[in-house]
């Protein structure tokens, strides 16, 4: 069989594919003459005098043909959004990629009130903790801890003296200076009344939980201080949950600033001072009890009406 290269426009104009022919109300009587490549398959084509009229089809046939368009149609399409989509392999449950998403970005929404709402109920179960430190890395060093319960009563508040100076950079942001904490305790200092309060059985709500136990863990290591793990939950991430900040590129929730979510959500702080560990406590309770005031009883309410 003859195989025509370079495209359509090389082929015969006595030459047709099945489609051209079909839409010409004809059908091939003969075995195709030769094959034209189409960028990504060969197709076949057939003499276009040897072909004979096609029968037009029954009103059963057009039934079933309109049927099966109709149930291709429903197989592609989103039972969510309506929207039809090119491959039904693309579905899932009947959902696309997109309503998927947002579905489970609204059910994470959801169960991350819920966390909110039970900090609050069982308050008596949890503490706030937060650092200050000499800078992001894992070597860097806690010059600042606090540790509050959910009414804000503050059981542990204090500078720590670090073993390297404070760099500026970091002080631009927490304030404090190496004049500071030059009579502050050292980590090994404080140390046994911070394991205390860890190992009392209650969970340490922690905004960006990974990076606090990170710096408790890496002055651990540094002072050869044996570290003990405790149970936490990070707000930064259960925040994010909450308000739905998702990228669909990551396909994972994206963290908020404490400074941007205590500004989204009207938390002020006039006269607990700046950007410390104690403010930031304070801040991160709040934010917790304004989420559970504004959305718990909205939450309830829908609750007992369905």
């Amino acid at each position: 069989m003859e195989r025509i290269r370079g495209g359509w426009v090389n082929v015969p104009e006595h030459l047709k594919c099945k489609t051209d022919l079909k839409e010409m109300g004809l059908k091939p009587t003969g075995e195709a003459k030769a094959e034209v490549w189409n960028s990504h398959i060969w197709v076949k084509l057939y003499d276009i005098n040897e072909t004979a009229p096609r029968k037009p089809a029954t009103e059963k046939q057009l039934a079933a043909i309109e049927k099966a368009r109709a149930a291709q149609l429903a197989a592609r399409t989103c039972s969510r959004c309506g929207e039809i989509i090119p491959k039904k392999e693309s579905l899932f449950q009947g959902m696309c990629n997109y309503c998927r998403e947002s579905l489970f970005i609204k059910e994470t929404s959801e169960n991350a009130l819920e966390l909110f709402r039970s900090w609050v109920h069982d308050k008596s179960k949890y503490l706030i903790l937060d650092t200050e430190t000499t800078g992001l890395d894992y070597d860097s060093e806690i010059v600042d801890i606090a540790v509050i319960d959910l009414d804000e009563n503050i059981l542990l508040e204090s500078l720590v003296k670090p073993v390297c100076p404070i760099p500026e950079v970091a002080t631009i942001i927490h304030g404090i200076t190496n004049k500071m904490v030059e009579n502050a305790p050292s980590w090994p200092e404080i140390w046994p009344q911070i394991k205390q309060i860890l190992s009392a059985g209650k969970i340490i709500l922690i905004y960006n939980d990974s990076f606090d136990i990170g710096m408790i863990r890496s002055n651990c290591e540094r002072h050869n201080l044996p570290f003990t793990a405790f149970e936490s939950i990070c707000v930064m991430q259960t925040y994010a949950e909450y308000v739905g900040n998702y990228s669909r590129y990551r396909r994972d929730f994206t963290w908020i600033s404490l400074a941007d979510a205590a500004y989204e959500e009207d938390i002020r702080l006039i006269g607990i001072g700046s950007h410390r560990a104690k403010s930031d406590c304070i801040a991160c309770s709040r934010l917790i009890h304004r989420i559970v005031a504004e959305r718990g009883v909205e939450v309830e309410s829908v609750k007992n009406t369905s």
